[in-house]
């Protein structure tokens, strides 16, 4: 018998992206992303991530398929994730009045692990009720620290009306702990008995362990602390797994989720992922494009995929030229001194290799700049430069052969400006530094400061342009005042003025700026989202950042993406 099928679910009239409602919070609002390119500065996710070390992670989640030497147990973080949650429960209650409260842990997929770990999470609850009962002092103490330092700021930040001090919540947090009981703590696999039901109890407590059941389809009401270590390569798992979105505007300082910087990395590129897909329907709603004659493309990741292979389906990659691109890097290995000393050794023998500086950035001729440099320069420069190619980081080796393919087949990109991003003058606190630049002694370092959700990134590293004042921005340096005249009336024709700027470049001419980062920078005064770059700085070496900024070109693409075919495809297909 043949199968009759209907028609594709994919829109074929129009394409539109709805816009966020004011109270949902996504991806952006919790993890934060880099910045697209109309944007100069990234997107801070909120104060609510606390990071699970990498070697309790090995402890929580045993490798291989023996279990006979592994003995679950509460590592500090899971410990802390508990007490949190503890925490933003009472904290809720006393803010919204009695209500459900539910834990999400999610460690792996194995059900043999998660019983066994739940076992061990169900003595440290009953633990806690016996403290708080019998040993008071103690565990108040760590609770009444926790709320001061961990929850306190955070509120505060965000409405200084809902802070409240540690005395106001105790006496919620005293009915969340002597509340705990054998029915507090749900393992929810496909061994377990036990069933999710908050219409037995429109004010119950709940810590739920599990794997699958968890990931999919499951609603968690109220959930306000996860503690969630499993990874996922494909990017429809992480979102369907990412159990944290949601309508919780009203107690979302209170809200934490327990990770690891891996995937606080991978929910960052999915953040960037969305914002661009939302960029590029905008475009093809403007321009009355429909799915017939366009299929939105969604930006790869170096070791995650979209979705499964058997779920592809007519998703293909294609390749995204560097044209009229800036890319910079923002993710470096902080705690590798040897990886961050090789690229301050590979910024020296580039720097010392083009002689004493030969131009100055505009009207800057405190910081070094050398012009009309061969491509060879930039490409041997890029080749040993090591790069951390994680979610929207550049790519070092990407890189490098973008601009010899472009250099030996099209002869674009032959010429470069050099410019080292120094201080304007020396700072007493970040210090001067040398790098081997002829003629000139040490550059005054810069400051940039690390995210605290994300350690390893530093958001932004780059200066960009103001409208107002191209030649503010970094990517102005190798510009004429003729050229920057025209960027400025040319604004409206582009979708940033970054990209104003680099259409003014000759497409036989590259920009690559350097950042001299110092180990003693720090964030800003009053941050809250920030962390110095480094907790001891003395003795650390310096961090060197790069950027590429390229002018436009019709040649070969090199950044892959992933795009489904138009509508008019299947058709093609079917005759």
């Amino acid at each position: 018998a043949s199968l009759t099928l209907g028609g594709d679910l994919f829109p074929r009239d129009f394409i539109y992206s709805l816009p966020r409602p004011s109270r949902y919070i996504g991806a952006e609002r919790i993890f934060g992303r880099a910045a697209l390119d109309r944007e100069g500065e990234p997107v801070d996710g909120l104060d609510v991530i606390r990071i699970v070390p990498d070697e309790e992670v090995a402890l929580l989640v045993p490798r291989g398929r023996h279990l006979d030497d592994w003995v679950p147990e509460v590592t500090p973080s899971l410990n802390a994730a508990i007490l949190d949650w503890v925490l933003a429960t009472a904290a809720k209650e006393e803010r919204l009045g009695p209500g459900i409260s539910s834990m999400l842990i999610h460690t792996t997929m194995r059900v043999a692990i998660q019983d066994a770990l739940a076992e061990a999470i169900g003595e440290r609850l009953v633990e806690l009720r016996r403290e708080w009962r019998y040993e008071t002092a103690g565990l108040r103490a760590q609770l009444y620290y926790r709320w001061n330092r961990q929850f306190r700021p955070t509120t505060a930040s965000l409405d200084l009306a809902l802070d409240r001090t540690f005395e106001q919540i105790e006496p919620q947090v005293n009915a969340v702990l002597l509340g705990l009981d054998d029915e507090t703590l749900l393992v929810l696999n496909n061994r377990s008995k036990q069933q999710l039901n908050y219409e037995d109890d429109s004010a119950q407590k709940i810590v739920l362990i599990g794997g699958n059941r968890l990931s999919r389809g499951l609603t968690i009401e109220y959930l306000t602390v996860s503690f969630f270590v499993r990874e996922s390569n494909n990017y429809d798992t992480l979102l369907q797994m990412g159990r944290w979105f949601g309508y919780r505007s009203d107690y979302v300082d209170l809200t934490r989720l327990w990770t690891t910087r891996e995937l606080v990395s991978r929910f960052e590129h999915l953040a960037l992922v969305e914002e661009e897909l939302r960029d590029d329907i905008a475009i093809y709603q403007r321009e009355r494009l429909t799915p017939l004659e366009v299929a939105p493309k969604i930006r790869s990741h170096p070791v995650m995929t979209v979705t499964a292979d058997n779920k592809m389906g007519s998703g293909r990659t294609f390749q995204q030229s560097y044209s009229g691109q800036r890319i910079q890097t923002t993710r470096f290995r902080l705690g590798d001194d040897s990886w961050l000393g090789d690229n301050v050794d590979s910024s020296r023998q580039l720097l010392g290799a083009l002689g004493q500086p030969t131009g100055s950035a505009r009207g800057q001729t405190d910081r070094p700049c050398w012009v009309d440099i061969p491509w060879t320069y930039v490409v041997g420069f890029l080749e040993n430069f090591r790069s951390l190619q994680r979610a929207q980081s550049f790519d070092s080796a990407t890189a490098s052969q973008y601009v010899r393919t472009q250099a030996e087949m099209h002869g674009e990109l032959i010429s470069w400006t050099v410019s080292v991003r120094s201080g304007a003058e020396p700072d007493a606190e970040l210090g001067s530094w040398d790098l081997g630049i002829t003629g000139w002694g040490g550059v005054a370092a810069i400051s940039r400061s690390r995210k605290k959700a994300d350690p390893e990134s530093i958001g932004v590293l780059t200066n960009p342009p103001r409208q107002d004042n191209l030649a503010a921005g970094d990517e102005a340096a190798d510009l004429t005042d003729a050229q920057l005249i025209r960027a400025a009336r040319q604004l409206s024709d582009y979708p940033t003025p970054g990209h104003a700027i680099r259409a003014q470049r000759d497409k036989t001419s590259g920009l690559i700026l350097l950042y001299p980062i110092s180990p003693f920078s720090t964030p800003k005064k009053n941050s809250q989202d920030r962390l110095p770059l480094f907790d001891e700085p003395e003795g650390r070496p310096l961090v060197v950042g790069v950027a590429l900024s390229f002018p436009y070109s019709s040649s070969p693409a090199t950044v892959e993406y992933v795009v489904g075919r138009p509508s008019h495809a299947y058709a093609d297909d079917d005759e």
